[in-house]
């Protein structure tokens, strides 16, 4: 999906799911997947054993925004749980 507070979810075997808009949600329940949310204050979610993949954002003097981070995570139902939106909050992964 593209847009603003679009959001994306699929069920599958390597079902991917991918957002670029601000404020969007992806996820996926699917192995073999990946949530991929990359605009401006995304989240992202996914089961045990899938990946998600985050980007974060910051504004500079002249009020751009710019990507200061892309981070890839694998959902192990310890550190970062299952089915739970996240996001990058000044470099680290944050459970929202």
């Amino acid at each position: 999906t593209t847009g603003n507070y679009a959001h994306s979810a699929t069920t599958g075997y390597s079902a991917h799911s991918a957002t670029t808009g601000n404020y969007a949600h992806s996820a996926t329940t699917g192995k073999n997947s990946i949530a991929c949310a990359l605009g401006i204050n995304n989240q992202a979610s996914a089961y045990i054993g899938e990946w998600i993949v985050l980007s974060e954002w910051i504004k500079d003097e002249k009020h751009n925004w710019n990507i200061s981070s892309v981070q890839t995570f694998k959902v192990d139902g310890k550190k970062i749980k299952a089915n739970t939106f996240y996001k990058l909050e000044n470099g680290k992964l944050i459970q929202c």
